[in-house]
């Protein structure tokens, strides 16, 4: 605007009431105080400065957001399938309720985003609550296989009862309740006395557990599958081991090891049992074993883990890709 200065530029008569004079500047200054003052009224930037100094900043908004979708849509189903997959290997044995409590909590997240996704005309959402589905539909067949393959039997031999020091010749009636059984030394598989039978395409082996003293009425009997010939030959696990004197509980739901076993006793004349054969799978340690399986769980559900998140990735940008903006 106008510049307003009260100077005198020509002396004049002095009025009354009297006022105070100032001398005028020089031209120079007041052209550089008008410069200054359309500058500061126009915000203008000084020259040589980044741009967006002294005005408001801008924001490649859309993008940001973007990745923020890609990056939920990479985690979040990958981190349910996670969950799942451990919550039913590592918890479904004691803990079953709770596991499909938080399963059932994740389908109704996945639910939830479709339904954000169709009601708001967001398409991301909706993609991002199908891709949790078919994590959640994955994730339950992977975790219960290797929950019943490995982990099932892991909580039978953790929770069961362990005895040591046994004679092959003790009642096997009074071991009931057992899953670890560990022989005297002196224990062998009597491999001359096995007995394969064949069942549906596979056979079932059995082999009596001895010892030296040779008493009558064998109580504890080696098992296995696809591991014998039909006569006289016994490979099953650590069966050729020396050093194994371990047994653990084998559980025959559909009684073709016993029927094995009487097989056996007919063949080679053996006296039969007043009490039902104790079945063992005969290890050289059985807590090697047990620990083994553990072991074996947790790679399969790292390794599911690590391809899951591979497919999220190709996933998340295949739909980002084919995804209207």
């Amino acid at each position: 605007g106008r510049l307003g200065w009260a100077c005198n530029r020509s002396p004049s008569p002095r009025k009354w009431p009297l006022q105070p004079s100032l001398p005028c500047p020089p031209s120079g200054v007041l052209y550089i105080l008008r410069y200054r003052m359309r500058s500061l009224s126009t915000d203008r930037a000084p020259l040589n400065q980044p741009q967006g100094y002294g005005g408001p900043q801008t924001f490649r908004k859309g993008v940001n957001n973007r990745a923020v979708d890609v990056l939920l849509a990479v985690l979040l189903p990958w981190l349910v399938f996670t969950l799942i997959v451990c919550l039913f290997v590592f918890a479904y044995e004691e803990f079953a309720p709770l596991v499909w409590a938080l399963l059932i909590a994740s389908a109704l997240l996945a639910l939830l985003f479709i339904a954000m996704g169709g009601a708001a005309g967001r398409p991301w959402h909706l993609s991002l609550g199908f891709l949790i589905l078919a994590s959640l539909a994955v994730a339950i067949p992977i975790g219960l296989f290797i929950e019943n393959v490995y982990m099932k039997e892991f909580w039978r031999l953790d929770n069961g009862a362990v005895y040591r020091q046994l004679s092959p010749f003790d009642p096997g009636a009074s071991h009931s309740d057992a899953t670890v059984l560990e022989f005297r030394q002196g224990a062998f598989i009597d491999v001359q006395r096995s007995v394969g039978y064949m069942q549906a395409g596979t056979v079932y082996c059995v082999a009596p557990v001895s010892s030296k003293s040779m008493e009558p009425g064998i109580q504890y009997w080696a098992v296995g599958t696809d591991c014998c010939e039909q006569r006289g030959s016994f490979s099953c696990d650590d069966a050729e081991n020396p050093e194994a004197l371990s047994g653990l509980t084998v559980l025959d739901s559909d009684g073709n090891f016993k029927t094995a076993v009487r097989m056996a006793e007919s063949v080679y004349d053996l006296p039969q049992s007043s009490t039902a054969p104790v079945l063992v799978k005969w290890i050289a340690n059985a807590v090697t074993y047990k620990d083994g399986l553990w072991t074996s769980a947790a790679v399969l559900v790292g390794v599911a883990s690590l391809v899951h998140l591979a497919v999220s990735i190709l996933a998340a940008f295949i739909t980002m890709r084919y995804m209207p903006k």
